[in-house]
């Protein structure tokens, strides 16, 4: 996506979404470069024209941070999130960096290594570590992702007996 000017918006979100925006996007001086990826498509269906007030409670720990939206976005949709937009946009990419955990964990399961060996290297290799508590992302996998684990376990299973199949010669005398 090709943005000639970029207007700059403001997000609040957790501090799990901006270390996936910080993991999945360059940021310059003022602002995280979000185009070309699906969070730029979240962010731009929560726009709107209608002024917001500021929503900052003492205790939220979501934080405050710039990202860059095209000026045909802020021309077409406005350059303002309603609270529950904020909310949405932190759903979304908190549900989708706990499906990419599961998906990697359940890959290297079912090619033999330990649950909570290949848990502790994903989060620890993407950083997320501090933001998503491990024993957290351990019940969401034993809940969610069983069945993912299984498919993946079937599918390695099915892979090594057609390459049986294929090595053993089939000759009869």
């Amino acid at each position: 996506m090709n943005m000639k000017r970029k207007i700059t918006i403001k997000l609040r979100l957790s501090p799990l979404a901006w270390q996936i925006i910080k993991r999945d996007c360059k940021r310059d001086r003022f602002a995280y470069d979000i185009a070309g990826t699906y969070i730029y498509d979240v962010v731009k269906s929560q726009l709107t024209r209608e002024p917001q007030p500021s929503q900052e409670a003492p205790d939220d720990k979501r934080t405050t941070d710039a990202v860059y939206i095209s000026e045909r976005d802020f021309e077409r949709h406005g350059c303002n999130i309603k609270p529950e937009g904020h909310a949405l946009i932190t759903h979304i990419i908190e549900r989708l960096a706990r499906m990419e955990v599961c998906n990697f964990v359940a890959v290297a399961t079912a090619a033999g290594i330990k649950r909570d060996t290949a848990l502790k290297h994903y989060l620890f290799e993407n950083d997320i570590d501090e933001q998503l508590n491990f024993h957290a992302a351990k019940k969401y996998y034993q809940r969610n992702c069983k069945e993912l684990e299984e498919a993946h376990k079937k599918l390695f299973t099915d892979i090594k007996e057609n390459e049986n199949k294929k090595r053993k010669p089939d000759v009869n005398f």
